[in-house]
């Protein structure tokens, strides 16, 4: 369920099930996050859980990559280990 914005400042606390249907209501609460901000949207807190915590890291890349795309933000991406390798050594 999608609330109204009541104050300039939002916490979602986002569940992912690793399905296919986490990245269709994650583009949902996009969505409704551009739509708060043209409201007047000042701060928003997005908080992912899931049940297997290897899982989250991908949606928080997810979420972020949207939130860039469709708001225009440049917010950064985490940066798995896999990547980062060359980095440590």
């Amino acid at each position: 369920m999608h609330m109204i914005l009541t104050t300039p400042h939002a916490f979602i606390r986002f569940m992912g099930y690793k399905v296919q249907s986490d990245y269709t209501r994650i583009d949902a609460w996009i969505e409704r996050i551009a739509k708060w901000r043209a409201a007047g949207l000042e701060s928003l807190n997005f908080f992912v859980h899931t049940d297997d915590d290897r899982y989250a890291p991908v949606l928080v890349d997810y979420t972020i990559a949207q939130l860039n795309e469709k708001l225009g933000l440049n917010l950064k991406r985490p940066v798995f280990l896999e990547q980062s390798k060359s980095l440590l050594f």
